[in-house]
């Protein structure tokens, strides 16, 4: 024999003291019988108590029709024959012609007519009298959830901000050595860093070779040598903004040359030297080009200008002649994010009467401090119509002459809760997973919405108000359906995406949910029982119950009234025996 140890404990917490279900009616129906029977049936065994009834005889005179049934029927018609109410009625039985046809039609069309529609018909003139009280529509509303939620942040905004760096012109010292001597020529340029620069034949009696090698090092030698110092290109220094580009919050980086020959564009061929920089470079040249203080520059171009200055005074004036395509300045531009000081406050409670039940900090600054923070709200439920129903007042019925109130039946939940327990013991058969050997396992679904702006996906904040469920995630729509069919349990908010300086952009609220609302009511209360928290709002803890939690659990003690509605809808009453089998056939190892 197999083993049913789930249904038998559950049934166990089902029947456990305080559930009560069907006990009043049977108490009821017992003491009803002890009104009639106080002896509990007694009473018929004794033969006192029985001849003490009225009109008892244990000779009755139809006894000698016991043994002779002919007499029985003779003195029937003797007693028939005086009575001419009951003769004609005997006569009217026995008649198979008893209705003619157009009686027989007018009866039958008038059951027809009641059929197809009671309320024109009563009061007519077909036998019956009497009136129905007055129906009116009556609409027809769904609960909506308690819960609602608002948040209250710290604010800010991006600007662009903007960081320069410049630099100076690359200086070079070299080193020329002048040779007339081919050996020394050789032994020079053979040096690293060292070239030949310059070649020049002295004419004379006897042509001389004079030759110049530039190093950028000293050599160790006796030849002739003279030091340098030349401008070679401008070099710029990007450290002077590394801090900037340091910042967490800036973000978008980009850089753009706003000072040189790069951006002055003179058409000078790229690496040559551009006079007309030259004069921009030198501000007091520029001053003098612009006043016209130098002469020589009359009528001029800026470019002729420089070269004329350069030729004259720049070179001897160790002065920095740029070279085309340059960049003196460049500016490092970045969104940064600057805190407002306001506070957005989103919260406008819909009833006057909802209580703060949780506060939860959604996002902190740099320094620890909480700067958006989430407030949940158990609100009243509100109803929502579904639907409309027709509801009529008592209705009295009359029939020839005699009237008699509708019969209203008091009402009792006790086959509701007795029919929810019972489905609530077959739902845990069918959620058995035979793998984890848990029951009721739930699934983390979550929703998302922007703090700030319409993007809202979360069915409990306003759904199809903002952006439309169509454009949510597969996950967000799946669980506005599982909503919608009250399967699904909040467990908290958490921010999901946040400024540097901590300001929540968006948030996630996250549930468990379950295959069917009565699934939920027991996780729920089932919890409580055992103590169980969800966890936390990310990676919240949505498992079942294990057998042993299962069986421990006190259903009978459960609330179980959100569900009759389902019940109603269905009424249909689980089978212990059907909930027993779904059982075994989930637990393949605890067989014999």
């Amino acid at each position: 024999m197999r083993r049913r140890f789930l249904l038998l404990l559950a049934l166990t917490s089902l029947m456990s003291s305080g559930s009560g279900f069907g006990q009043d009616a049977y108490t009821d129906g017992q003491n009803a019988v002890r009104d009639v029977f106080p002896q509990g049936g007694q009473e018929l065994l004794d033969a006192s108590e029985v001849q003490a009834l009225p009109s008892y005889s244990d000779t009755p005179t139809e006894r000698s029709y016991f043994s002779n049934p002919s007499a029985m029927n003779g003195a029937g018609q003797s007693a028939l024959a005086g009575n001419g109410a009951a003769s004609a009625a005997y006569s009217r039985a026995i008649s198979t012609n008893y209705l003619d046809p157009a009686a027989t039609r007018s009866l039958l069309a008038a059951g027809l007519a009641v059929e197809a529609d009671p309320l024109a018909v009563v009061g007519a003139d077909v036998g019956l009298s009497g009136q129905y009280g007055a129906c009116t529509d009556t609409a027809v509303y769904d609960t909506t959830t308690g819960r609602y939620g608002c948040e209250v942040s710290g604010t800010s905004r991006t600007e662009d901000r903007t960081c320069d760096y410049t630099g100076r012109p690359s200086v070079q010292t070299v080193w020329i050595y002048t040779t007339g001597d081919s050996g020394q020529r050789s032994f020079l340029v053979g040096q690293l860093g060292c070239q030949e620069t310059s070649h020049t034949i002295i004419p004379g009696p006897i042509p001389r070779n004079a030759w110049e090698i530039t190093c950028t090092s000293p050599v160790a030698t006796s030849i002739p040598v003279r030091t340098v110092t030349q401008q070679n290109g401008y070099s710029l220094d990007p450290t002077q903004c590394a801090a900037f580009q340091a910042r967490g919050e800036c973000t978008g980086f980009s850089e753009v040359c706003v000072r040189g020959p790069e951006v002055a564009a003179y058409g000078v061929a790229n690496g040559g030297a551009d006079y007309a920089s030259y004069i921009d470079y030198h501000s007091d040249l520029l001053a003098a080009f612009t006043t016209g203080s130098f002469t020589p520059c009359a009528g001029l171009t800026k470019a002729a200008c420089g070269q004329v200055h350069w030729s004259r005074h720049g070179a001897g004036e160790g002065r920095y002649l740029p070279r085309s395509g340059e960049c003196w300045r460049r500016r490092v531009t970045a969104s940064c994010e600057v805190m407002t000081g306001q506070v957005l406050n989103t919260c406008s409670l819909p009833d006057p009467d909802c209580e703060l039940v949780q506060n939860t900090c959604l996002s902190t600054a740099p320094d620890g401090t909480c700067i958006s923070e989430h407030h949940e709200y158990a609100c009243p439920a509100q109803q929502i119509q579904t639907g409309t129903v027709s509801l009529c007042a008592q209705n009295v019925y009359c029939i020839t002459g005699e009237c008699f109130p509708a019969i209203e039946p008091e009402p009792s939940d006790q086959f509701q809760r007795a029919s929810a327990a019972f489905a609530a013991v077959f739902e845990g058969a069918e959620q058995l997973d035979q793998n984890s050997l848990t029951i009721f396992d739930g699934e983390n679904l979550k929703c998302g919405k922007a703090i700030f702006g319409a993007f809202n996906c979360c069915k409990d904040e306003g759904i199809l108000n903002d952006i439309g469920l169509n454009q949510c995630n597969s996950q967000e729509q799946r669980l506005a359906q599982s909503q919608g069919l009250h399967e699904c349990t909040y467990v908290g908010t958490y921010c999901s995406d946040k400024t540097f300086f901590g300001v929540c952009l968006k948030k996630q609220r996250s549930y468990c949910c379950h295959g069917s609302r009565l699934s939920r009511i027991i996780t729920e209360q089932g919890r409580a029982q055992l103590g169980r928290s969800y966890g936390d709002a990310r990676n919240p803890d949505c498992s079942g119950f294990t057998v042993a939690e299962f069986a421990s659990l006190d259903i009978g003690a459960m609330d179980l009234s959100e569900f009759y509605e389902d019940l109603e809808n269905s009424l249909t009453i689980p089978d212990p025996a059907a909930a027993s089998a779904a059982m075994q056939r989930r637990l393949p190892n605890h067989g014999n």
